[in-house]
């Protein structure tokens, strides 16, 4: 089940946002004004999304290089 937070408490907690997320393997839904906006999810969840591609971004950070 994903969890659901307005964009104010994102932004005001985004470094704990961001833990929860990567270490729990977590999906959060932030919504603006009551209407969903985004979703926050971990790197390996969205590569799983797209079928296991290796993102540029993580192939650029692996490689120790910025994008």
């Amino acid at each position: 089940m994903e969890r659901v937070i307005s964009a104010t408490e994102a932004r005001v907690k985004f470094g704990q946002l961001m833990q929860r997320v990567a270490e729990n393997d977590e999906t959060v839904i932030v919504e603006r004004d009551g209407v969903p906006r985004m979703v926050v999810m971990s790197l390996e969840s969205y590569e799983r999304m797209k079928g296991g591609a290796e993102s540029a971004w993580n192939k650029a950070f692996r490689a120790g290089r910025p994008l």
